[in-house]
């Protein structure tokens, strides 16, 4: 299914009955990272799925994705549905937009719930990793995803696992270069939104993990606390959802 903002095609899945439920993948994914989930909660919930734009299906909008235009898509996908009130569950990149959401229409969020992710914005030197990725991006787009996936996972990953990361691999040869690039630039410049999660009225829930190479542990943990939130530690790094698929499933399940 399709639905169009500021004249771009955004994709997205709907699974299931019950209270909804808003899934946000991460940066190099699309809807298809939630498919796992799909047969353990659509019995019980509904799953509204996007791709966010300049992945999976959906168009580019600009060449700065910020995390607020993003948050404008999912607002747009909710009015569109006619849904008033979400979980919402986001992936990395996908967290960074959950807590932008948090910002525009607080009031439609039952319950968010941030998988290796982080309220705090870039480091100086992350910054600059994003000024080097948009770099490569332009002369080498393969060895940057290459580059990418082979970092985000921990250190034990089973053959499994490295197929499931090899499959996504794949996917994002299709997706747009300028969509990838457009989400670089988004990250590289979201503000801090500690106070957003601190202040927010909901239920809050942290799901990270212990050799995250992209989300540090233990300055997330402490920040995690500051907000009030609940929180989950797993081993593993940046793909939770695969490494750690029962415990992660399980939690969720349990929060949601």
């Amino acid at each position: 299914m399709t639905f169009t903002y500021n004249d771009t095609p955004v994709s997205f899945q709907i699974h299931g009955q019950g209270p909804p439920v808003v899934l946000l993948h991460g940066f190099l994914e699309s809807s298809s990272m939630w498919e796992i989930l799909i047969p353990e909660f659509s019995a019980s919930r509904q799953l509204i799925i996007p791709d966010l734009p300049g992945f999976g299906k959906s168009g580019v909008l600009s060449t700065t994705h910020t995390m607020e235009e993003m948050a404008g898509v999912v607002q747009s996908l909710l009015e569109f549905l006619k849904t008033e009130e979400i979980t919402l569950i986001g992936h990395s990149m996908g967290g960074y937009i959950s807590l932008a959401c948090l910002e525009l229409f607080p009031d439609k969020i039952k319950k968010v719930i941030l998988l290796n992710s982080t309220p705090a914005p870039d480091s100086e030197e992350r910054k600059q990793d994003r000024t080097r990725a948009l770099e490569i991006l332009d002369k080498k787009p393969k060895a940057f995803i290459a580059m990418t996936f082979s970092n985000c996972g921990g250190p034990d990953l089973s053959e499994k696992q490295k197929k499931i990361l090899e499959t996504y691999k794949k996917q994002v040869g299709s997706f747009p270069v300028s969509g990838i690039k457009a989400a670089v630039s988004g990250m590289k410049i979201r503000k801090d939104r500690t106070e957003v999660l601190k202040n927010f009225k909901g239920k809050k829930y942290f799901l990270l993990a212990k050799n995250d190479s992209v989300i540090p542990y233990e300055p997330t943990l402490k920040t995690a606390r500051n907000c009030g939130a609940t929180i989950h530690s797993v081993t593993g790094g940046h793909m939770s959802l695969i490494e750690k698929t029962k415990e992660t499933i399980e939690f969720l399940q349990l929060v949601c």
